[in-house]
Order: C-alpha cells, then structure tokens, then sequence
C-alpha cells in the first residue's frame, strides 16, 4: 500500500516539475531564514553578555545630574545668568563625597572616582570640538576590564 502511495507522489513530482521547483524553493528559503534568524539572535545575545561581561554587572555607578536653570529662584543683586553659573559650577560629586562613600560602604572591592567633561580640545592645528575628556585614576582600566592598546596614561 505504502508503495503505492510513493510512485504515486514520485510520478506527480515529475508531471509538475516548475511547482515541485518552487515548492522545495520555499521550502529552503523558509528554512534558511528560520535558522538565519535564530543565528542573529544568538549573535546578539553573546555580544550582549560579553558587554555586561566587561562592564561588570556587580558595578555601582553613582552620577550626578546637571541641575536645570531656574529663573524663580532669583537673588537680588544677581542676575540670572551669574546665578545659573554658580549653581553648575557647584553641582555634582567632590572626592570627598567619594571618599565618604568608600569609607562608609566595607563591602566594596574596588572604588573608581570618574569625572567626565565634554570640552573643545585642541592640539597644534587638530581642534576636536565636544570632545569626551575623562579624569579618573590608573585602576580605571582593571575596574572596567580594559587593556590599553597602546600609548600610557597621563599621571
């Protein structure tokens, strides 16, 4: 009965050749994009892992937020603009914040004060505006699972 059934499929196979063509050609397709997906997917998931891998997923980050200006909270004698620079120039994390912090939490294994500043930099005639400029200390690159690749720190 079996045998039957198999020259039967066999011979309509051969009488429609064009739509067996196709059929097996949406057949591969379907299935390389199946696998094509899951592959990207996969990929993904290890880059990810490997970024929370170098970042650590045991860090604490502490930032401060630079605060809005606000023009309700005016002080005579000074003008707004003197007073929204104050108050930005005052904002933010010191060291000794850091410091306390450090001190006051036993269970950390490594503290790692950072400040960051967007600044135009220049150097002779290369000028690179908004430049990302990072003040930290040498455990920088053991903190953040880096290797410098080449050049040294500036100490």
């Amino acid at each position: 009965m079996w045998w039957i059934t198999l020259q039967l499929g066999v011979r309509n196979l051969l009488l429609h050749k064009l739509r067996s063509f196709l059929t097996m050609l949406g057949t591969i397709l379907g299935v390389g994009s199946v696998i094509a997906m899951l592959a990207i997917g996969e990929g993904s998931k290890r880059k990810a892992v490997e970024q929370i891998r170098q970042l650590g997923a045991t860090n604490v980050i502490i930032r401060s937020v630079k605060p809005e200006a606000e023009s309700d909270t005016e002080q005579p004698g000074t003008s707004a603009t003197q007073q929204q620079t104050s108050r930005v120039l005052e904002y933010g994390l010191k060291y000794n914040d850091y410091e306390r912090l450090r001190d006051a939490i036993p269970t950390l294994v490594r503290t790692l004060p950072i400040s960051l500043l967007r600044k135009d930099a220049q150097r002779g005639r290369r000028r690179i505006t908004n430049a990302r400029i990072l003040g930290t200390t040498p455990q920088y690159l053991k903190v953040k699972n880096l290797a410098l690749h080449r050049g040294r720190f500036l100490t």
